[in-house]
């Protein structure tokens, strides 16, 4: 039986990869029962506050294995409208669009990413609730719909041969504070 050793080494890398992320939001109050907000976010890399993005390999050295790594890139904005007086409804609208990587990446690469096969996503979700003494009633519908294709290695990770899926949720709540 052969054995391999393995130089680790030979797997660390202290390549780093330039990204950022711009956030903007909105919030105001339209006479005394409605509310509005609005968020956008242009992203690159953010894996880690739990949203799609992440990054890919971009080049490979074929004499040393050094990899250099390009940052997946997302535009996504969302609008909640609030209606509150005896009861409070709200309208929420979200949209979702991956943009591709920023460099041309390898064929077949890998990716670290969360949703690197997603082109775009968009949800729905409408809600109503009372509160009746100690208690408080809620409804709420939601409808996701998620592009998912192929990764266009020769496009900058875009994706290409979408297919929507979509699902709806529906929910009720009974709630009752003490």
């Amino acid at each position: 039986m052969q054995k391999f050793l393995i130089d680790e080494d030979f797997f660390k890398t202290n390549e780093k990869i330039k990204s950022f992320s711009f956030a903007s939001f909105f919030k105001t109050k339209i006479g005394k029962n409605f509310t509005l907000k609005t968020k956008i976010i242009y992203s690159q890399n953010l894996f880690e506050h739990l949203t799609l993005g992440g990054y890919a390999i971009s080049s490979i050295d074929k004499k040393t294995g050094k990899e250099t790594y390009t940052p997946t890139n997302h535009f996504n904005i969302w609008t909640n409208i609030v209606y509150e007086k005896n009861y409070r409804f709200s309208i929420y609208g979200g949209f979702l669009k991956n943009l591709g990587t920023t460099d041309d990446i390898i064929e077949n690469s890998i990716f670290y990413a969360r949703g690197e096969n997603i082109d775009n996503l968009y949800k729905i979700t409408s809600h109503i609730s009372k509160k009746i003494n100690k208690f408080q009633i809620a409804f709420e519908t939601e409808r996701t719909t998620v592009s998912y294709g192929k990764i266009d290695f020769e496009n900058k990770g875009k994706i290409k041969n979408t297919k929507a899926v979509t699902d709806y949720r529906f929910l009720f709540v009974v709630m009752y504070f003490f």
